[in-house]
């Protein structure tokens, strides 16, 4: 996926929801992925549960824009 159609679908969450929440969620997301791939019992279990509540979060608004461009 190029950056220009990752923009184009983050203007499209714009109607979806509140764009800066979604943005905050992958911010704290992005940088457990490495961890998890590389050191996952490194990652306490709060902050797994919590990775996971904003992966869902973010899931939920990308099937919204995905439906809305169909």
């Amino acid at each position: 996926m190029s950056a220009a159609q990752v923009r184009a679908y983050a203007r499209k969450a714009q109607e979806f929801a509140d764009a800066n929440a979604v943005a905050k969620d992958l911010r704290r997301l992005l940088p457990l992925k490495t961890q998890a791939e590389y050191e996952p019992e490194g990652i306490a279990h709060g902050v797994a549960a919590k990775a996971v509540e904003r992966a869902q979060r973010c899931t939920i608004i990308a099937r919204a824009v995905v439906a809305g461009l169909n």
